[in-house]
């Protein structure tokens, strides 16, 4: 080596030199050379993608199954080329990263650069690419498979919740059964509703699929250019897939829709089977709870045989209560049965723990109907024997020999003497009162005769001691409104027992025997509103008798009376007729109804209605203004009134004509003469002073008076002296009777008695008598300022036999007077007078509290302006009587 010369070392470093740039060239060319093999590679693979690309790009189209496992094959092989390039685009990255170093010219070196980063961005484009076209194919073959997963996992629990509905079947017979199906039919319904919109994607992906698919067979084909049979049974498994999917998908939708139906069928059931088992538990709990309270209340009932007389109508009423809570119950138990009955007609059956408490309930409801039916029967037959439809306790309003007895054809009381073997209609206390009433017939005025007569019988029959308060409470349990319905003689005596039994509490020394007091009093209304006896009272006429013989006052009673009529617009005609022919019965029964009127009530109305202006409808204002002008019809009824206040009243004055002092009752002052007063006796017999005449004017006071009304009286005395003639003026509101037509008074409104019919025939032949007599005088009648002698001036025919009988006492009376005037018995006829007040004051003491002769009655005292004294005046007992009798 050493002998080598430096000659020889320069050649070799040339040749070295040049082989390195030989080597170095060939690389670069060797580079250049596999970087444009690369770049041609990476065109060729970039088209492949580009075009594979979009081929796949379109979502529609990946679901062609062919088409999609072509693109797959064809990514698979293009992944594969890349993987396979994947080292050799590195060694040429590297390799170019390494000739950039050793290129020392600039320029060239950018170039380089550029190159390789030009190569290095299309290689991940490429790469990138791929990757897409992987994920979109990967994508379209999963939904593929998640199209026949979900397909077949639905079809399984469709089938398997159609089986389990079936299952479940048939519907329960308790509650807690039912109360479970209803939780699956709920559970099974929120379950399909949250799977529904899975069902409707998977079947909507199924349809694209469809879409994408020609599921018609291919015809076979014998030429030679007909595709390969590879081909062919691509087809063929494409149209297999494709028909398995729409006849999956077109089976899911039709067990989808029939399971909904079936389970909507079966909710349905199900839910009208838990209502009505859930109400049919509530109602049989409601059952139980009120028969429960029916078997306490039953079990507390007395035994009838251990009730008192006066409890047997407490025990009716709870009977009745009863009655109505067993209605009550047994409407619960006929829902219950109804609702089992409905079930059992829905297919249900019911457990054995319902269907035994159903019949349990039906057994105690027939056993407490049963039990409740037998008290029921007992009560009233114990009711009929010994209750107030009996009238079993009235038995003691009459003595020996009267027995009270009550018809088994009306139900009406009628009385036997069992020594005279005689039946009557009256009880025997109000024949006596009867005849007492007679005493009155001497009053000259009917208005004061027929007040004097309604007050004495108000008196005697305790009405005095009712107020209007209790009788209006107890008749509202009749509900007795307007109207022609009847009362029947219980619902009479279970009303007036306890207003008897109140005013006896009150009272005790007044009503002694409360069984008098409701005899008596029934007696009354029947003779009044039923003389015939024909078992018809109606409800309203007896609240008016009741209202009118109260305690009460006036205008409180026709106020009362006009709410019996009026509804909302007011009181019309006919109404207002009802009530006055009503009244007027009262009147008609004493045989005083011709003085007012008579029964035509039409002149009465009209006189109302005209005194309002004839509005279709009267107010109550207007109704007592015309009251108060005290109308012809009703006019004893203030003038009773009038007697009651001024029982106990006592004037600072002395009678002109029988010298009593202080005058007691009603005081009358003439305005034509000075200083003359007059006792009420003594102008109800038409007694004349000295210069008095009776067509004086009267002035009438029930009350002392005061100064103020003296002095008036007086400047009215002085004014009437100084007139040459008074005016006569009437003190009532008198009624114009035109032609009306036949009267309403019934044919035979009393009862035919043998024994009174010579008494009839007597008193026919003295009107005879009597209207002759008047015939031939025909001496003018004196005019007259009272009520009653201007109706009895009016009257031109005598309807009542008691009339008649008072017309001629009368006459005998007035020409005895003469006599005694002539004979100048004054002195005889004072002294009788002093000794029969004498003897009156002593025997007045108390007309028959029930039980006559009691001296607790004078203990009355004066209330309110009815009054409730006992000082009625009578004169039975006067002079004249004593010698008319002679």
């Amino acid at each position: 080596m050493k002998e080598i010369s430096k000659e020889d070392y320069t050649v070799i470093r040339v040749r070295i030199r040049r082989a390195v740039l030989e080597a170095a060239l060939r690389a670069r060319n060797d580079f250049h050379s596999a970087l444009e093999q690369m770049i041609e590679w990476m065109d060729g693979v970039e088209a492949s993608l580009v075009k594979l690309n979009e081929a796949t790009v379109n979502i529609q189209m990946l679901k062609d199954s062919i088409k999609r496992k072509k693109w797959i094959e064809d990514e698979k092989s293009v992944r594969v080329d890349i993987n396979a390039h994947k080292d050799v685009i590195g060694s040429v990255k590297e390799l170019g990263v390494q000739l950039t170093r050793r290129v020392e010219d600039q320029k060239e070196r950018e170039d380089l650069k550029e190159r390789l980063s030009h190569i290095d961005i299309r290689w991940r484009h490429l790469v990138g690419l791929a990757d897409a076209i992987r994920t979109r194919l990967l994508n379209a073959q999963e939904e593929w498979e998640k199209l026949f997963t979900q397909l077949a996992e639905n079809l399984f629990w469709a089938e398997a919740q159609s089986k389990a509905i079936l299952e479940e079947q048939p519907v329960g017979g308790s509650l807690a059964r039912i109360q479970e199906q209803t939780s699956f039919v709920q559970k099974l319904e929120l379950e399909m509703k949250l799977r529904q919109r899975d069902v409707d994607e998977v079947v909507t992906l199924a349809h694209s699929y469809l879409m994408q698919h020609d599921l018609r067979p291919r015809i076979k084909s014998t030429s030679t250019l007909a595709p390969d049979e590879e081909n062919d049974d691509e087809n063929a498994e494409l149209r297999r897939v494709g028909i398995q999917i729409k006849s999956d998908s077109d089976r899911l939708v039709q067990e989808w829709n029939e399971l909904r139906e079936q389970l909507n069928a079966w909710a349905r059931i199900i839910y009208d089977a838990n209502a009505k088992m859930e109400k049919l538990s509530s109602t049989i709990a409601e059952c139980q709870l009120a028969l429960s309270n029916m078997e306490d209340r039953m079990e507390q009932l007395r035994p009838i045989e251990e009730l008192r007389l006066e409890e047997l109508t407490i025990a009716v009423n709870e009977s009745e209560q009863l009655k109505q809570y067993l209605a009550r119950t047994r409407m619960y138990v006929d829902d219950a049965n109804d609702l089992s009955g409905q079930l059992l007609a829905s297919d249900v059956e019911l457990a054995p723990e319902p269907s035994a408490q159903l019949k349990s309930i039906n057994d105690r409801i027939t056993k407490l109907k049963s039990d409740l039916l037998i008290r029921s029967a007992a009560l009233e037959r114990a009711m009929t024997d010994f209750g107030p439809s009996s009238q079993h306790f009235l038995r003691n309003s009459v003595q020996m020999p009267w027995q009270r007895a009550v018809s088994s054809s009306n139900h009406l009381p009628y009385y036997i003497n069992h020594e005279t073997e005689v039946t009557q209609w009256d009880h025997p206390a109000m024949v006596e009162i009867m005849e007492e009433l007679t005493n009155f017939n001497q009053i000259k005025f009917s208005a004061y005769r027929t007040a004097m007569k309604l007050r004495s019988i108000q008196k005697r029959l305790c009405l005095d001691l009712l107020t209007l308060e209790d009788v209006d409470l107890k008749l509202e349990t009749l509900n007795t409104m307007l109207g022609e319905q009847c009362l029947s003689m219980k619902d009479v005596v279970m009303c007036l027992v306890p207003l008897f039994e109140t005013a006896q509490e009150k009272y005790p020394e007044l009503i002694h025997s409360v069984p008098l007091a409701v005899d008596l009093l029934i007696n009354f209304v029947l003779n009044i509103f039923d003389p015939a006896r024909d078992s018809i009272l109606r409800a309203f006429s007896f609240r008016v008798l009741l209202t009118i013989l109260c305690n009460s006052n006036l205008e409180d009673k026709y106020r009362y009376l006009y709410q019996l009529i009026a509804n909302n617009e007011g009181v019309d005609q006919k109404k207002l007729a009802l009530l006055l022919y009503d009244i007027i019965h009262i009147p008609r029964f004493f045989g005083e109804a011709a003085a007012f009127g008579g029964s035509n009530v039409e002149p009465s109305v009209r006189s109302c209605f005209e005194t309002a202006n004839y509005p279709r409808t009267i107010t109550v204002d207007e109704f007592l203004n015309w009251l108060k002008k005290e109308p012809q019809s009703i006019v004893w009824l203030p003038v009773m009134h009038r007697l009651a206040s001024a029982e106990f009243a006592k004037h600072q004055a002395k009678c002109n004509i029988c010298k009593m002092f202080p005058i007691i009752g009603l005081r009358y002052r003439c305005l034509r003469c000075f200083n003359v007063d007059i006792c009420q006796n003594c102008f109800f017999s038409q007694r004349l002073a000295k210069n008095h005449k009776l067509s004086h004017p009267i002035q009438e006071y029930c009350l002392p008076t005061t100064s103020g009304e003296d002095m008036r009286d007086f400047g009215l005395i002085v004014r009437n002296k100084l007139r040459s003639k008074s005016k006569t003026r009437i003190g009532y509101l008198p009624v114009q009777t035109v032609d009306e037509g036949p009267p309403l008074e019934s044919s035979n409104t009393s009862p035919f008695n043998p024994f009174t019919e010579p008494i009839h025939n007597r008193i026919q032949l003295c009107a005879r008598r009597l209207w002759r007599t008047r015939g031939e005088n025909d001496s003018p009648v004196p005019p007259a300022n009272e009520p009653g002698e201007e109706i009895l001036m009016n009257m031109t025919e005598l309807k009542s036999p008691l009339q008649l009988l008072s017309q001629v006492e009368q006459m005998h009376k007035e020409e005895l007077d003469q006599v005694l005037h002539k004979l100048q018995h004054e002195n005889r006829e004072l002294k009788k007078e002093i000794e029969r007040r004498r003897k009156f004051g002593n025997a007045v003491g108390s007309t028959p509290n029930l039980t006559r002769g009691s001296s607790a009655a004078m203990s009355r005292s004066v209330t309110d302006n009815m009054g409730t004294g006992r000082s009625v005046p009578s004169l039975s007992n006067s002079g004249d009587d004593q010698l008319l009798r002679e």
